[in-house]
């Protein structure tokens, strides 16, 4: 049997519980409502002798909670816009799981190609920070700082200037596509165009989730073009609890109009309101501070 097998909290078959005590795996947090904790393993081990043997050193792992119960992984941090470049579309790079150690700056990157052709299916927490100074414009059927996503984007705000210009294609500030994955407390800032299917968090939403999340930009397309998403997928929508600044945008929540969950409001409003989002990920805004009316914590 393998580590996980033997440090699992229950016994084989055939083993006695008075003879024998069980595995186990505890998580701890590095310090209170911290999201960055330890995982420790201990094996199988005979009661009469002593305590048993630790399955090895600590595993460090971060808690991807994005809406109350908690979801402890491995992860890798990702330091500097290379770093994150660097996932491109590598089939084992897409499945992982990564934190932003720090704010990042793609200023004289370009365009880059992230999740394009198979899509981002592992985990990605901002943990606050941004991605700043992106600037992506050509033809290109996806434009985003992730192309396609089936996965978790968390916490995470970006700013830039996204401009689409093929039709046909899919625009958007975190994301192009979200195909069933999960887009949770994410912010945009800045200007997302193109000819269609162009939106401040994703350009097209089908069978995923937009939650909690804010746009401050110029949103703009000829066709399919919402503040939050351009398109809303064929069978279900699943955008909830988003707010866009009708100032700067006025395309409207969802393809054109505001949908359920999705609330345009004046800049003033941004600012000044006690919108519906969660302090643990979110700090209020204030007039002052201009376009970054509200900024992930």
């Amino acid at each position: 049997a393998g580590p996980d097998q033997l440090c699992i909290r229950s016994l084989f078959n055939g083993y006695d519980d008075k003879i024998w005590k069980s595995g186990d795996t505890k998580i701890a947090a590095d310090a209170a409502d911290s999201r960055f904790g330890k995982r420790t393993a201990v094996y199988i081990s005979l009661k009469a002798f002593g305590n048993a043997k630790s399955a090895g050193e600590d595993i460090p792992v971060y808690n991807y909670n994005y809406e109350g119960a908690d979801d402890w992984d491995t992860y890798e941090f990702i330091s500097s816009a290379d770093e994150f470049i660097a996932i491109g579309n590598d089939a084992d790079k897409l499945a992982g799981n990564y934190v932003l150690k720090n704010d990042i700056s793609f200023k004289d990157k370009g365009v880059f190609r992230v999740a394009v052709y198979e899509p981002f299916t592992g985990k990605f927490s901002g943990d606050g920070h941004a991605m700043t100074d992106i600037s992506m414009s050509g033809g290109y059927s996806l434009l985003a700082p992730f192309g396609k996503n089936s996965g978790l984007i968390m916490d995470l705000s970006v700013s830039g200037d996204i401009s689409q210009k093929s039709s046909n294609a899919r625009a958007g500030g975190i994301c192009a596509a979200n195909y069933n994955g999960t887009v949770a407390n994410c912010m945009f800032v800045g200007r997302v165009s193109g000819s269609e299917i162009v939106g401040g968090i994703c350009g097209e939403n089908d069978g995923g989730y937009v939650k909690n999340c804010v746009v401050v930009a110029e949103v703009s397309a000829k066709d399919n073009v919402g503040a939050i998403c351009g398109s809303a997928g064929k069978y279900n929508v699943n955008i909830t609890n988003c707010y866009y600044d009708s100032d700067m945008c006025t395309a409207g929540g969802i393809t054109g109009a505001d949908g359920s969950g999705t609330t345009g409001l004046s800049m003033e409003d941004l600012c000044g309101t006690a919108l519906n989002l969660s302090a643990a990920h979110w700090t209020e805004g204030s007039i002052d501070t201009d376009t970054n009316n509200w900024i992930l914590v």
